[in-house]
Protein backbone atom coordinates (compact mmCIF):
# COMPACT_ATOMS: atom_id res chain seq x y z
CA UNK A 1 0.00 0.00 0.00
CA UNK A 2 2.85 2.39 0.80
CA UNK A 3 4.28 1.59 -2.62
CA UNK A 4 1.11 2.87 -4.32
CA UNK A 5 1.22 6.09 -2.33
CA UNK A 6 4.85 6.52 -3.31
CA UNK A 7 4.00 5.98 -7.03
CA UNK A 8 1.10 8.45 -6.83
CA UNK A 9 3.40 10.94 -5.07
CA UNK A 10 6.00 10.57 -7.87
CA UNK A 11 3.38 11.03 -10.60
CA UNK A 12 1.91 14.10 -8.91
CA UNK A 13 5.35 15.59 -8.37
CA UNK A 14 6.18 15.07 -12.08
CA UNK A 15 2.88 16.69 -13.10
CA UNK A 16 3.61 19.57 -10.73
CA UNK A 17 7.10 20.00 -12.24
CA UNK A 18 5.67 19.97 -15.77
CA UNK A 19 3.08 22.57 -14.81
CA UNK A 20 5.74 24.75 -13.20
CA UNK A 21 8.01 24.52 -16.23
CA UNK A 22 5.18 25.23 -18.65
CA UNK A 23 4.00 28.18 -16.57
CA UNK A 24 7.56 29.54 -16.48
CA UNK A 25 7.71 29.12 -20.25
CA UNK A 26 4.46 31.07 -20.62
CA UNK A 27 5.75 33.78 -18.28
CA UNK A 28 8.97 33.93 -20.29
CA UNK A 29 7.06 34.18 -23.54
CA UNK A 30 4.95 36.97 -22.10
CA UNK A 31 8.10 38.74 -20.96
CA UNK A 32 9.55 38.53 -24.47
CA UNK A 33 6.31 39.76 -26.01
CA UNK A 34 6.30 42.78 -23.71
CA UNK A 35 9.41 44.11 -25.45
CA UNK A 36 12.21 42.90 -23.20
CA UNK A 37 14.81 40.20 -23.65
CA UNK A 38 17.49 39.86 -20.98
CA UNK A 39 17.01 43.46 -19.87
CA UNK A 40 17.32 44.98 -23.34
CA UNK A 41 14.45 46.50 -25.23
CA UNK A 42 13.42 44.69 -28.39
CA UNK A 43 13.53 46.76 -31.59
CA UNK A 44 10.21 47.43 -33.18
CA UNK A 45 9.61 47.62 -36.90
CA UNK A 46 8.51 50.76 -38.67
CA UNK A 47 5.93 50.55 -41.43
CA UNK A 48 6.25 53.23 -44.10
CA UNK A 49 3.16 54.21 -46.08
CA UNK A 50 3.43 56.51 -49.07
CA UNK A 51 0.55 57.66 -51.27
CA UNK A 52 1.49 59.51 -54.44
CA UNK A 53 -0.84 61.28 -56.87
CA UNK A 54 0.54 61.99 -60.34
CA UNK A 55 -0.85 63.97 -63.27
CA UNK A 56 -0.04 62.83 -66.80
CA UNK A 57 -1.55 65.30 -69.31
CA UNK A 58 -0.39 63.40 -72.42
CA UNK A 59 -2.36 60.25 -71.51
CA UNK A 60 -5.61 59.98 -73.51
CA UNK A 61 -6.68 56.38 -72.88
CA UNK A 62 -6.72 53.88 -70.07
CA UNK A 63 -4.33 51.70 -72.09
CA UNK A 64 -1.70 54.46 -72.11
CA UNK A 65 -2.30 55.02 -68.40
CA UNK A 66 -1.85 51.29 -67.65
CA UNK A 67 1.45 51.31 -69.55
CA UNK A 68 2.70 54.29 -67.52
CA UNK A 69 1.52 52.78 -64.21
CA UNK A 70 3.14 49.44 -65.07
CA UNK A 71 6.42 51.17 -65.91
CA UNK A 72 6.41 53.09 -62.62
CA UNK A 73 5.37 50.18 -60.42
CA UNK A 74 7.68 47.56 -61.93
CA UNK A 75 10.79 49.72 -61.94
CA UNK A 76 10.19 51.03 -58.42
CA UNK A 77 9.42 47.57 -57.03
CA UNK A 78 12.53 46.08 -58.66
CA UNK A 79 14.81 48.82 -57.38
CA UNK A 80 13.54 49.16 -53.80
CA UNK A 81 11.87 45.78 -53.08
CA UNK A 82 8.70 47.43 -51.77
CA UNK A 83 4.99 46.76 -52.23
CA UNK A 84 3.48 49.15 -54.76
CA UNK A 85 0.15 49.27 -56.57
CA UNK A 86 -2.25 51.63 -58.30
CA UNK A 87 -4.80 52.54 -55.65
CA UNK A 88 -6.83 55.57 -56.77
CA UNK A 89 -8.27 57.23 -59.89
CA UNK A 90 -8.47 53.96 -61.83
CA UNK A 91 -11.24 55.29 -64.08
CA UNK A 92 -9.60 58.64 -64.83
CA UNK A 93 -7.21 58.87 -67.77
CA UNK A 94 -4.76 61.53 -66.64
CA UNK A 95 -4.61 61.07 -62.87
CA UNK A 96 -2.61 58.24 -61.27
CA UNK A 97 -2.84 57.24 -57.61
CA UNK A 98 -0.09 54.95 -56.35
CA UNK A 99 0.18 53.38 -52.90
CA UNK A 100 3.51 52.16 -51.50
CA UNK A 101 4.13 50.17 -48.32
CA UNK A 102 7.40 48.88 -46.85
CA UNK A 103 9.02 47.89 -43.57
CA UNK A 104 12.08 49.64 -42.17
CA UNK A 105 14.18 49.29 -39.06
CA UNK A 106 13.43 52.76 -37.70
CA UNK A 107 11.82 56.08 -38.57
CA UNK A 108 14.94 57.64 -40.11
CA UNK A 109 15.34 54.68 -42.45
CA UNK A 110 11.66 54.90 -43.44
CA UNK A 111 11.98 58.63 -44.22
CA UNK A 112 15.10 57.96 -46.26
CA UNK A 113 13.39 55.24 -48.29
CA UNK A 114 10.42 57.53 -48.92
CA UNK A 115 12.71 60.32 -50.15
CA UNK A 116 14.58 57.96 -52.46
CA UNK A 117 11.36 56.46 -53.84
CA UNK A 118 9.91 59.92 -54.55
CA UNK A 119 13.03 61.12 -56.34
CA UNK A 120 13.22 57.85 -58.30
CA UNK A 121 9.60 58.06 -59.46
CA UNK A 122 10.08 61.73 -60.36
CA UNK A 123 13.06 60.72 -62.50
CA UNK A 124 11.53 57.82 -64.43
CA UNK A 125 8.27 59.43 -65.53
CA UNK A 126 7.22 62.65 -67.17
CA UNK A 127 4.09 62.72 -65.01
CA UNK A 128 3.95 65.53 -62.49
CA UNK A 129 3.76 64.60 -58.80
CA UNK A 130 0.87 66.71 -57.53
CA UNK A 131 0.31 65.24 -54.06
CA UNK A 132 2.25 63.12 -51.58
CA UNK A 133 0.99 61.68 -48.31
CA UNK A 134 3.62 60.17 -45.99
CA UNK A 135 2.98 58.15 -42.88
CA UNK A 136 5.07 55.97 -40.58
CA UNK A 137 3.71 53.57 -38.01
CA UNK A 138 5.82 51.95 -35.29
CA UNK A 139 4.59 48.45 -34.72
Amino acid sequence: MIFYYYVIFLILSKVFCILCVSSLWIVGLYYIMTEHIFGEQVRKMTIGILKITLYAPWVHSLKEKRMEVRKITQRTENKFHISIAETDYQDLHQKIGIGIVFIAGDGRMADSVMDHVLSFIGGITEAEIIDVERQTEVW
